[in-house]
């Protein structure tokens, strides 16, 4: 037990130095075992529907190609070959939609990789499970915020903000195709981007590849006359 003197002098430090704790006062402790969970600021992402969508993908990855290319081989004597990506109705049209739209700019498409530079093509899709939430609303930490303390050396309040968890994600496509592709210079790795879109679930077989199929049987005959 404390002697009523000594307990009494320990409340009046505790209040002094404010809300008392064992490590200190909690205002100048902000520490997390995990970190705090943000949002990112609202963005749009496009969905594909549509072959021309596909072919509006290969325009955008061509004029990045174009500009690395250029930059590589201005007199433009070192072919592009565009490696097959797959069998996929996607894969397929996107490959053909590709080295028609680098031959529309004017870049030599060679049909063989000897001497060339490689144009590689791959996708993912990504299957997501969104969490039906009740509330519309919660409060997250502010995107990019970083903890700062004010003129007494003491940590500032968090800065919160609204998130929404269900109205987009009500609207949005469960299922997503990341598209990649990477330009190769010999060894070297001289252009890639990556691009990610909405894809309605009910065309995910335009994108994933199928079961194998077992090669049939041959026969073989003998003509006898």
């Amino acid at each position: 037990m404390f002697p009523p003197l000594c307990l009494l002098f320990l409340l009046v430090l505790l209040g002094c130095t404010g809300r008392g704790g064992m490590f200190g006062p909690e205002t100048d402790v902000q520490t997390s075992r995990i970190p705090a969970p943000v949002g990112f600021p609202l963005t749009t992402q496009p969905t594909l529907e549509s072959a021309q969508h596909w072919q509006q993908a290969a325009v955008a990855v061509a004029q990045g190609v174009r500009h690395t290319y250029e930059s590589i081989s201005p007199d433009r004597s070192i072919p592009i070959f565009v490696a097959p990506m797959g069998t996929t109705a996607f894969a397929k049209n996107f490959h053909t939609f590709l080295m028609g739209e680098l031959n529309r700019h004017g870049l030599p498409v060679r049909a063989a990789p000897e001497g060339a530079m490689i144009l590689e093509a791959a996708t993912e899709v990504v299957q997501h499970r969104w969490k039906e939430e009740r509330d519309a609303l919660r409060e997250v930490v502010e995107p990019g915020f970083i903890s700062k303390k004010d003129e007494r050396d003491r940590y500032l309040e968090l800065s919160v903000v609204r998130e929404d968890r269900a109205l987009y994600t009500r609207f949005a496509p469960p299922t997503e195709m990341i598209l990649t592709a990477t330009l190769y210079h010999g060894q070297a790795l001289v252009f890639q981007t990556s691009t990610v879109f909405y894809i309605l679930p009910e065309e995910r077989s335009l994108y994933l590849k199928g079961p194998a199929i077992p090669p049939s049987p041959l026969k073989h005959y003998i003509l006898v006359e």
